[in-house]
């Protein structure tokens, strides 16, 4: 019996671990753009509910059984008359006495649905900043989820239900989340709300968020022409099956996609580095993901200025080594080889610069932009070039 209810403490920690991990990236990129700052303890709060969301899993839906559970015309189990667990505990503490074994473990259930859900009271209330009503909406709208998922046998996964959906749960686990609600000042109010982290004033834009907007920046140039390539190359095709009704694709379509690499390249580069530098502040979106611009003196950029802030760093890292390919197809000597160190060379140097020299990075010290955060009041320039 204690195997039964212990083995998936293990398995949330090293699911919910593994969640943390994969949520860690947008929760900074949240943090920073909202707050302007990362704030460690709602990092710990985010990795808490990351462990929580994966152990609710484990305890209401898991271990999966043997689809062979639904032979013999198992179908579909629903408790649909609510206090029915109230009836029950009734009937068998009169049968069996308060203390007997029975009657203690049918008291269980509902005593467990409700701790499980008392952590997601608190952490819905301290994570979003809100009351009561909406831990209690969150926590119903759990509990839906998961008695849908246990009546369908996991979607139609399974033929029967697999685990009696139950309308009494829906009570003790939101019974549970109020109880975690009411309880969060006292058990989370270290952790601080979102309002409170908002309205502390803009700092200066540490090493940290300096490089992962330029992290962003080099995930979306570097697959964006993929992208841009495989779109062109479905519309087409689709367009082919619809206008022809022939499933077999013409010959012309593989090469074709080909070809259309140098302008992906060229658009992604338009939309990534060139238009975003025209465009406001001159933030690239990496940058504007984590909430930070460039500026001169206080002031927003000329479009020279911005322009120059981003062609020689980012219009390398976007141009370069798609240009690189295009010139060792056409058995151009050298200069491929070149494009290639010209875009190693830029995103060594942008780290490199950001890390021991200045957190403005290379293109700030090439163009003399700072980089500060979006709250930040920033003058209009006297006259746009």
């Amino acid at each position: 019996m204690i195997e039964t209810w212990t083995w998936q403490i293990p398995f949330a920690l090293v699911g919910g671990t593994l969640s943390f991990l994969a949520v860690l990236v947008p929760a900074m990129v949240i943090q920073y753009y909202a707050y302007g700052r990362l704030s460690p303890t709602r990092l710990l709060g985010t990795a808490a509910l990351s462990v929580y969301g994966v152990a609710l899993v484990a305890y209401t839906l898991l271990p999966l059984p043997d689809p062979a559970v639904c032979d013999g015309g198992a179908g579909r189990a629903l408790q649909a008359v609510p206090g029915a667990v109230i009836a029950d505990i009734a009937r068998i503490a009169g049968e069996n006495g308060l203390s007997s074994t029975f009657t203690i473990a049918t008291l269980a259930q509902p005593l467990l649905n409700i701790a499980l859900f008392i952590p997601l009271g608190v952490l819905v209330r301290v994570m979003t900043g809100r009351g009561i009503p909406t831990a209690l909406l969150a926590a119903l709208a759990a509990s839906l989820l998961i008695e849908t998922t246990q009546y369908t046998g996991l979607w139609g996964i399974y033929g029967c239900s697999y685990r009696v959906a139950d309308v009494d749960d829906l009570v003790t686990n939101a019974l549970g989340a109020l109880v975690g609600a009411l309880l969060a000042p006292v058990v989370a109010g270290w952790i601080p709300r979102p309002a409170a982290l908002a309205a502390l004033p803009p700092q200066p834009v540490t090493r940290i968020r300096r490089l992962l907007g330029a992290a962003i920046d080099a995930a979306l140039i570097s697959v964006m022409p993929a992208m841009l390539t495989m779109i062109t190359v479905l519309a087409v095709a689709l367009t082919w099956i619809l206008a022809t009704g022939e499933r077999e694709l013409p010959t012309f379509v593989a090469p074709g996609a080909e070809l259309l690499r140098p302008m992906a390249l060229g658009l992604a580069a338009l939309l990534t580095v060139v238009l975003p530098a025209l465009h406001g502040s001159g933030a690239s979106p990496g940058q504007r993901w984590v909430g930070i611009r460039p500026a001169w003196n206080g002031r927003r950029g000329s479009r020279g200025q911005r322009l120059l802030r981003a062609l020689p760093v980012a219009g390398v890292y976007a141009i370069a080594p798609g240009l690189a390919d295009v010139l060792s197809g056409a058995h151009v000597p050298l200069a491929p080889s070149l494009l290639s160190a010209a875009a190693a060379a830029v995103t060594v140097g942008t780290v490199a610069v950001v890390l021991l020299v200045d957190r403005r990075g290379l293109s700030g010290l090439i163009s003399g932009a700072e980089m500060v955060d979006r709250r930040t009041h920033v003058h209009e320039p006297a006259a746009d070039s």
